[in-house]
């Protein structure tokens, strides 16, 4: 008798091209910032790479703020120039982030099947559960494994209450949330043992991801089986330029992130291949047969 399955996806360049809205979103900030303040667009990325490397995380949700090449603006002009750059970077991001052909419908094929889906991912939860909301794919999934985040500002009740009804609606609705620090994020292992501790041994895991040494190598390590997201690998030459231009990881973290640690144990060259390897019934031919 076949085991019933946990299914982890990884979220960036597994549910979605991270690398297809960051770009662009990134370029359209800047861009609406060096227009309207008459500034070299060029010293506006330096900037925002400086915060980037601070926080060290593309995922900071403090950026104009946090920013040297406005340290010197007033309080309102920099709520001013917050404003303008949400409004540039989320104009494009509503475009471009778009969820991978096929991705969903594995999903939701998967649960109706009996398939628990649960989401990994280094990024802040808050971060995370928005994007998944806007793709429709929140009420899909089971579980969230996801950064706590950098500290929320004290000082602004707005956010504390905004992050905190987040935290409070995911532990109500999940059947898994957890937090972790930032040493226990992949590749750590502990994810993925938070994630069978919760389920039990009376499932099989399967590990989904694109990025083998972060993604799969600490899951097959975990005693899980994997699938390589290949589809996700594929990028915009031009948006992977500009997520390298600002990103914290250096040179060699970046290398080291591309390594091929180990052999995956299936391929997916597209989200329709999960389904063919773990022979989920797609609902479309579910209700074509009926």
């Amino acid at each position: 008798m076949t085991l019933p399955s946990v299914l982890i996806f990884d979220v960036d360049n597994t549910l979605y091209d991270f690398v297809d809205f960051f770009g662009p979103s990134f370029r359209s900030m800047v861009h609406a910032l060096a227009k309207t303040e008459d500034l070299e667009e060029a010293d506006i990325v330096e900037s925002a790479r400086a915060v980037y490397q601070r926080a060290g995380t593309l995922e900071h949700q403090f950026l104009i703020q946090s920013m040297d090449i406005f340290s010197s603006r007033s309080p309102a002009d920099r709520e001013r120039l917050i404003r303008l750059a949400r409004v540039a970077f989320s104009k494009t991001r509503k475009n471009r982030l778009k969820l991978y052909d096929g991705i969903q419908e594995v999903i939701a094929s998967a649960r109706a099947s009996g398939f628990k889906c649960v989401c990994v991912t280094n990024a802040p939860y808050y971060h995370v559960e928005g994007r998944l909301r806007d793709l429709n794919l929140l009420a899909l999934i089971d579980g969230l494994v996801a950064w706590e985040g950098s500290p929320v500002d004290e000082s602004r009740p707005d956010y504390v209450r905004k992050y905190s009804g987040r935290r409070e609606q995911l532990e109500k609705r999940l059947q898994l949330f957890c937090t972790p620090n930032r040493t226990q994020l992949k590749p750590a292992t502990y994810p993925f043992h938070i994630i069978a501790n919760r389920f039990g041994s009376r499932f099989q895991y399967f590990s989904i991801g694109d990025n083998i040494a972060k993604d799969l190598q600490p899951a097959r390590a975990a005693g899980m089986s994997t699938i390589w997201a290949r589809y996700g690998t594929k990028v915009d030459p031009r948006n992977l330029e500009t997520l390298l231009d600002v990103t914290p990881w250096s040179n060699e973290e970046y290398a080291r992130s591309k390594e091929k640690l180990v052999e995956p144990d299936f391929v997916a060259d597209s989200p329709r291949d999960i389904a063919r390897i773990l022979k989920i019934p797609m609902q479309a031919e579910l209700f074509a047969s009926t």
